[in-house]
């Protein structure tokens, strides 16, 4: 069997509650953990042959820590020195996470590296009134965004499938592609 006639595993999707949304996270393992203007969080499926992944991004204030006494971090702080609880949770495990119909983002962790283990530490986000507070992208295309004031946004991905699979829906025999193809390969005149 080609690699291009395995079957794709389908797209983790978000599933709808009643007042939230349950992300489709449980079991990813958080692979980096980055700062610039956000805090963002890498995660991966961590099963073999996975390639699903995904990446949160807090823009505004949060908490991380310990459920019972977590820490208040802003990636937009003058002092980062605050965000360093937060490193901790490379290679933890996610527990739950839950984007909140109100604007609330609620990811929960087990595990973690040996000498910083993180069971039972939460990362939580608030909306903001002003701007974006948090976003989720991945797996694919999927995009979900807490907009100003609380509401979410809620982009869902749609995965094209492999090479296989475009080709026997006979994606590479539309013109646009074709007439993309042929210029591309035309020779140069003189």
């Amino acid at each position: 069997m080609a690699p291009d006639d395995v079957p794709a595993a389908e797209e983790p999707q978000p599933i709808e509650e009643a007042t939230c949304w349950r992300l489709p996270f449980v079991g990813w393992r958080v692979w980096r953990v980055g700062v610039s203007v956000s805090l963002e969080l890498a995660l991966k499926l961590d099963q073999p042959q996975s390639n699903f992944a995904s990446k949160i991004s807090v823009h505004g204030s949060l908490l991380c820590g310990p459920e019972a006494a977590p820490f208040a971090m802003d990636p937009e702080a003058a002092d980062r020195t605050e965000l360093g609880p937060a490193l901790n949770l490379v290679y933890a495990t996610v527990s739950e996470a839950l984007a909140h119909k109100s604007g609330r983002l609620d990811i929960r962790f087990v595990g973690g590296r040996p000498k910083s283990p993180v069971d039972g530490w939460v990362l939580r986000s608030d909306p903001d009134e002003r701007y974006e507070a948090w976003e989720v992208r991945g797996p694919g295309s999927q995009l979900i965004v807490c907009r100003p004031g609380g509401a979410l946004a809620i982009w869902p991905g749609e995965s094209p499938g492999t090479v296989g699979e475009l080709a026997r829906k006979g994606f590479f025999e539309q013109e646009r592609f074709k007439r993309v193809f042929r210029v591309s390969r035309e020779e140069p005149s003189e």
